[in-house]
């Protein structure tokens, strides 16, 4: 299976080595899902090659420690996710992330800093122990203002497809990875490792007579 390579610059992990900080990422209950989020949160939902939490978590460079979640919702997030929910690990500061966040570039906050879009939502910011449970915000400076896109309803993930799923591949790094198939000197451009095996996109001369051009 080919995919063509993505024009655009890879997206790296904005979040240093030494920034012991842990990712949370929280659902704020502001979407408008409808049955969808019955039995999820809305970071659960899928928008592009993985769920906005996936996705999340590839752009920040770390998986989430911890999830906060409606109190109701608690123990089913964290068994379909395999995360704590509603509880913190060991640290004193955290990176908090709003999981309805679509512009997943803009999933950082620097120590000390609060992150809102237009609306004067929270995007994500740095919080104290303390402040994290509750997203309380108010000990720090005022909020930076970012063009960020966050979810409200469905059409809101389908409408941006195509600009997840090159966010995807430009967040994607296939190094070290077993491919699916005999790559037969392509490069690795997309490597997807699903539930029913790897999937592997690849780009280069074709492997067999029988295809024509690039593969």
């Amino acid at each position: 299976m080919s995919a063509s390579a993505s024009s655009s610059p890879s997206i790296s992990p904005p979040i240093s080595k030494h920034d012991a900080r842990p990712l949370i990422v929280f659902d704020d209950g502001k979407g408008t899902f409808g049955p969808l989020t019955d039995l999820r949160a809305a970071f659960e939902l899928r928008a592009g090659v993985g769920t906005m939490l996936e996705r999340i978590e590839a752009a920040v460079g770390r998986k989430a420690s911890a999830l906060i979640v409606n109190p109701n919702m608690a123990v089913v997030v964290g068994e379909s996710t395999a995360r704590m929910t509603n509880a913190l690990p060991e640290g004193d500061e955290f990176l908090v992330v709003n999981g309805r966040l679509l512009s997943v570039d803009h999933a950082f906050a620097a120590r000390g800093e609060v992150v809102v879009d237009a609306e004067g939502t929270l995007v994500c910011s740095s919080l104290a122990r303390a402040a994290v449970l509750n997203l309380d915000c108010t000990a720090l400076p005022a909020p930076k203002t970012v063009h960020a896109q966050l979810a409200k309803a469905p059409w809101d993930i389908t409408s941006r497809i195509g600009t997840s799923l090159d966010e995807d591949l430009r967040m994607a790094d296939p190094a070290g990875l077993a491919p699916a198939c005999n790559l037969a000197g392509r490069s690795v451009v997309l490597h997807l490792d699903t539930a029913s095996g790897p999937i592997t996109y690849s780009l280069g001369k074709p492997a067999e007579p029988i295809w024509r051009g690039k593969v």
